[in-house]
């Protein structure tokens, strides 16, 4: 049984990437705007790291439609790249870790990166480190940059405005962000705020790497390290499917704004 589970999880990941490797017409015209879709998951803060000095965001709004995307790129992708970098480099040294020759700063590092990405310090290290590698990786830069893309509508959103929030996340505490004006009655919710633009990438790409409606993105992701194969934006955007109530639409509607935007 679990060798046809596997078999089914690669056959899936090959019939994605052949579908994915298909030539699209380059469109020319902007794309519509895209609708905000919230996150209905808890912010888990990873870590803080130091911040750079925090400029006034661009005001997207009063921009035409090319330059505002071409301006929102321009100030995500280098965080994204920045945040990815981090991830590689812990990673980089969980690969090389000898499960059987820990030093005590190994065994530290390592009990405190469980915690980080949401796993229990146990006595078995070769578990650990295959549970972690699961997590512990990175996401692909066009799929960080036009989710923050449909999420925010292109960084005009009343809490990109007022908190940093590009990717739609909620959070769950009293006063924790901001109150939506449309909230449903009843509801408790409110949409996180963030202190800058590189925290707000730091906490999506946390909920990616840890959060249980995510677990179908990371089984893509290991399948395609297992064959060698590049974690394509795509391909990953399959496992979005609880990101938003719209399901596969909303899939769907990442891998557009992907096929549309990538060379912006």
């Amino acid at each position: 049984m679990k060798r046809m589970h596997q078999h089914y999880v690669l056959m899936t990941l090959l019939a994605l990437l052949a579908g994915c490797a298909q030539k699209t017409a380059e469109l020319i015209q902007a794309a519509p705007e895209p609708v905000v879709h919230q996150q209905p998951v808890e912010i888990t803060p990873p870590v803080p790291a130091p911040e750079a000095v925090i400029a006034p965001l661009p005001d997207f709004a009063g921009m035409k439609v090319g330059d505002r995307k071409r301006g929102f790129i321009s100030l995500l992708r280098p965080i994204i790249e920045a945040e990815n970098e981090s991830i590689e480099a812990q990673r980089a040294r969980l690969l090389a870790l000898d499960a059987n020759a820990l030093t005590a700063a190994d065994e530290l590092w390592l009990s405190e990166l469980a915690g980080e990405y949401g796993l229990k310090a146990g006595s078995n290290t070769p578990t650990l480190i295959k549970a972690l590698l699961k997590r512990v990786d990175v996401v692909p830069e066009w799929l960080a940059l036009m989710q923050a893309a449909n999420e925010s509508a292109w960084g005009t959103s009343r809490f990109v405005r007022e908190g940093n929030n590009f990717f739609g996340q909620w959070c769950f505490r009293k006063g924790c962000g901001i109150v939506p004006s449309r909230r449903t009655k009843g509801a408790t919710h409110e949409v996180a705020a963030f202190k800058s633009p590189a925290e707000s990438v730091r906490a999506y790409m946390h909920n990616l790497n840890t959060g249980r409606a995510y677990q179908y993105l990371r089984k893509i992701r290991t399948g395609l390290r297992r064959m060698d194969r590049p974690l394509t934006a795509e391909v990953l955007a399959a496992g979005l499917d609880h990101y938003s109530e719209r399901g596969h639409a909303y899939v769907e509607d990442i891998r557009q704004m992907i096929r549309v935007n990538r060379g912006t």
